[in-house]
């Protein structure tokens, strides 16, 4: 015989449209089989209505978006590096605190500034490669418009009591929210670090500097990772 393993609790699952007052589930009207998926099953198209709503963030009347810090030096440039930050080491935290070094962190920043204005100044410069330069073009656009994308984000909302984004950090710079340029990133980067050792007449092969780069940077974040691995607290020491 069949178990039932409800509990005797009842589910009642709806198309996230709201139902007519006084009309039961049985006469509730099918929707619209044309109805993109994301607003059949979550109410809305991009599906982010439910976590705005739970997370009490409100959009802010557009007279209010120009008054936004990010539209100041210091709000632009605290956006940009943290994003840049974070798109490089990850979001990992110990007691609270970013798992992050200083000194990686600025040539996170200094060499992806550098290497993307090296390239795109190349770029602007012209190269008879055609199939070069659209792959380059495409790859700024995809990489801009994601950071684009994020910085609307980021004045459009009233973060309320949030942690993060929050309002006295009001700002998207979850390097992961913009993982889908990864590729983009990596071409641009390559490219202005070859030009970069052009310029400076460095007869120094770009692959051994990317494999130097690789070793510096999984020796820093070894070393920032010890105390994670060392506390009695760790997975590892529990089990």
């Amino acid at each position: 015989m069949a178990k039932d393993y409800s509990g005797g609790m009842n589910f009642e699952f709806t198309s996230g449209g709201k139902r007519p007052q006084g009309e039961s589930s049985a006469q509730h009207e099918r929707p619209d089989p044309e109805t993109p998926f994301r607003m059949l099953v979550l109410g809305d198209f991009s599906g982010a209505a439910g976590k705005i709503a739970l997370v009490h963030w409100t959009v802010k009347p557009v007279a209010q978006w120009w008054h936004d810090p990010i539209f100041s030096p210091t709000g632009l440039a605290y956006f940009l590096g943290e994003l840049t930050r974070t798109f490089w080491r990850g979001e990992f935290v110990w007691h609270l605190k970013p798992i992050a070094s200083p000194a990686a962190d600025l040539f996170y920043v200094g060499s992806t500034g550098m290497f993307l204005a090296a390239s795109a100044v190349a770029l602007w410069q012209g190269t008879s490669d055609v199939r070069r330069r659209v792959v380059l073009s495409m790859s700024f656009f995809v990489l801009g418009v994601s950071v684009l994308l994020l910085a609307a984000s980021s004045l459009v909302f009233d973060f309320d009591d949030s942690w993060a984004p929050s309002r006295a950090s009001p700002y998207f710079v979850a390097g992961r929210l913009v993982g889908g340029a990864l590729v983009p990133f990596v071409l641009l980067y390559l490219d202005g670090l070859g030009h970069a050792l052009s310029w400076a007449r460095l007869r120094i092969d770009p692959l051994v500097v990317v494999s130097l780069i690789a070793a510096a940077i999984t020796l820093s974040e070894i070393a920032i990772t010890l105390a994670v691995f060392q506390s009695p607290y760790n997975w590892f020491h529990l089990s």
